[in-house]
């Protein structure tokens, strides 16, 4: 089949998902897969933006045609979409066809508006790979009212891009059941979790180096409104008893970094390290004894936090603050590979590191290895792919 994936972030672009499509479309292409990706110059952070990949180039068998950057970060994303289109009306109008366009979900709704412009210009099925629904996440998080305009048009555009695919992809069983609740069948729905990102960059750095005897806590990834991280520096206060036993690195940047830094001034367990691409940061998120995910209430019927698979897959038990019926939350406790405790309660979470660094040697990292060898692994998760694109096709 001739597939056509349109998203702005493609690897050499540092977004975990930009890598994530390099790895999905390689592998389609070994099973056969026509498989064309159009995206846009690196632009995520300032040191992506420094680069300039070729205008199109064969990617492990991948032909990529990259768009020039857009102007400024949030008008370039939204003009992604509408350059898009265009390029496939101009496919369109020299002949070219896709059996399959597919895109994700990022920016919101209008990601999807765009190729499924595109697919039906091109004639193709369309598959919406979502990532995190809105607005039902901004809903769920009290960012937007469901009443408002803002959520209305999003929802309005966003609930014709499930309407119109011809398969809607989710990351969890929760994320499927805010899915249906917009009217769309279960047969049209499939869940395909993300993976840990491969390393197509050589030797890793060393990891920042663990003190003997020290339990490390690590939270990696974006420090933003929707993690909550307020309650791990209020459990590193109950934790900081002189003793250093327990260590707190938070690693990453966003937009409450630096409200966490003046909450967490004067804390001897809590070090801030910055940003870093997957390859760097993996070594020391491997050195961890247990590593947080934390999202808003609510915010798991919309969103899964795939940094989870990062951490299982580095073989490092997670600490997730997550309501208990949340699908992430049973995995962990029926599977013994994590702890969960409430969103918003340091005393708790406190309490879990403390039994956590107790009962270090309980074979919690064995039982991680083998649940992530079984059913996370990269090689499970691109056979799932190869049975959806199969499928697309035979519809």
């Amino acid at each position: 089949m001739r597939l056509l994936v349109i998203y702005r972030h493609f690897w050499p672009d540092s977004p975990p998902y930009a890598t994530m499509l390099r790895e999905i479309a390689a592998h389609l292409v070994r099973d056969g897969h026509d498989v064309t990706v159009l995206t846009e110059q690196p632009s995520y952070k300032v040191a992506d933006r420094a680069q300039n990949a070729a205008r199109f180039e064969a990617v492990d068998g991948v032909e990529v045609h990259r768009l020039g950057r857009g102007p400024g970060r949030r008008i370039a994303a939204l003009l992604f979409p509408v350059r898009a289109l265009w390029t496939a009306m101009v496919w369109r109008l020299r002949g070219r066809r896709f059996d399959v366009v597919w895109t994700a979900t990022m920016p919101p709704a209008v990601n999807g508006l765009g190729a499924r412009g595109a697919a039906w210009l091109l004639g193709a099925r369309f598959v919406y790979h979502c990532q995190d629904i809105y607005p039902e996440l901004q809903v769920f998080a009290g960012n937007w009212t469901s009443s408002g305009l803002l959520a209305r048009i999003v929802g309005w555009i966003d609930h014709a891009n499930t309407r119109a695919a011809d398969r809607v992809i989710v990351l969890s069983r929760d994320m499927a059941q805010t899915i249906q609740a917009r009217g769309i069948g279960a047969k049209k729905i499939a869940v395909v979790n993300n993976f840990m990102l491969s390393d197509f960059e050589g030797p890793p750095p060393a990891p920042a180096a663990k003190p003997e005897g020290v339990f490390r806590v690590i939270f990696a990834g974006n420090i933003g409104r929707f993690q909550g991280l307020e309650t791990l520096i209020g459990a590193a206060r109950l934790l900081d008893d002189g003793s250093n036993r327990i260590e707190i690195m938070i690693m990453g940047e966003g937009a409450e970094e630096a409200a966490l830094r003046r909450s967490a001034q004067g804390l001897r367990n809590v070090q801030f390290v910055p940003h870093r691409p997957f390859r760097d940061a993996a070594p020391t998120i491997a050195t961890a004894d247990l590593a947080l995910v934390a999202l808003k209430p609510g915010i798991y019927r919309a969103a899964f936090p795939s940094k989870t698979l990062t951490y299982l897959g580095l073989g490092v038990p997670v600490l997730a603050m997550i309501e208990a019926e949340s699908e992430l939350a049973r995995t962990l406790l029926t599977e013994g590979i994590g702890r969960v405790v409430p969103y918003g309660d340091p005393a708790a979470m406190a309490a879990e590191i403390r039994a956590a660094a107790d009962a270090q040697n309980n074979g919690t990292r064995n039982r991680v290895a083998r649940y992530h060898a079984s059913h996370l692994s990269v090689e499970a998760a691109l056979s799932r792919w190869s049975a959806l694109v199969s499928e697309v096709g035979a519809a």
